[in-house]
């Protein structure tokens, strides 16, 4: 259980990640 949260937070900042860096 602990690892599918790390790994959802993980995907979660992955895609936050992509259109921050897109933006710049």
């Amino acid at each position: 259980m602990i690892g599918l949260a790390k790994q959802h937070i993980i995907k979660q900042s992955y895609v936050c990640s992509i259109p921050h860096v897109r933006r710049i």
